[in-house]
């Protein structure tokens, strides 16, 4: 049996860009036919219409997305060089390897600056999506950065109990799993709410681990 270990956390990623269009050098984890907002005002016109380019430009992305399309003529109409071009790139990438996306971002924009020809949008975007394979619907393994913190790993293990899903604090995980000195370890559950206990094959080394609780 496999024993999946997995830690996901969701962040809000802020920043900001020149244009009013998402920038996708740092692409977000995936898309659907829809992204949110939360509730933002201006009463100087051209605020509001930068804004609703930024987020008409995020909604493209995420339409194309849901197939993967990169001719999608809404890439075009809410976006231009170089961002249009690499946004394209990324989804015919995607296209070619059988990726799709799904799930919802919620975005925080606020104009920071407006010139003659340019606006900089500062956005806290909280991305809850997925990229999947669409033959499938199977979750395409995150190649992320460091920085981001979000990883997954699949274990070959020996289980003989109920499924059970509990979280840890993945550098307390990994303290507890380097000091075991044999080439196996256990790791002994109750419940997703009791500690979870490290040792190695023998009976010398206890190492005590307590959950953290989950989302949802």
């Amino acid at each position: 049996m496999t024993l999946l270990a997995a830690s996901a956390v969701l962040l809000a990623a802020c920043g900001s860009g020149p244009s009013a269009s998402p920038d996708t050098t740092s692409r977000p984890s995936a898309g659907s036919s829809t992204s949110t907002s939360a509730p933002t005002s201006s009463s100087d016109p051209s605020q509001a219409a930068v804004l609703a380019a930024y987020r008409a430009a995020w909604a493209a992305f995420e339409h194309a997305l849901v197939e993967a399309n990169p001719e999608d003529p809404q890439l075009a109409a809410t976006m231009v060089d170089p961002q249009l071009q690499s946004v394209k790139a990324n989804l015919l990438a995607d296209q070619r390897q059988g990726i799709v996306g799904r799930g919802p971002t919620t975005l925080h924009p606020k104009v920071s600056a407006v010139s003659s020809n340019s606006a900089t949008v500062v956005d806290c975007a909280y991305s809850a999506t997925e990229l999947v394979y669409k033959a499938t619907g199977k979750p395409v393994p995150p190649v992320t950065s460091p920085e981001n913190g979000l990883a997954t790993e699949e274990l070959a293990a020996d289980y003989s109990a109920d499924g059970l899903e509990i979280g840890f604090n993945a550098d307390f995980l990994r303290d507890g799993l380097e000091s075991v000195s044999e080439d196996k370890a256990r790791l002994k559950l109750i419940s997703p709410l009791r500690p979870g206990l490290i040792q190695g094959e023998g009976e010398d080394f206890l190492y005590l681990i307590m959950p953290i609780r989950l989302a949802g």
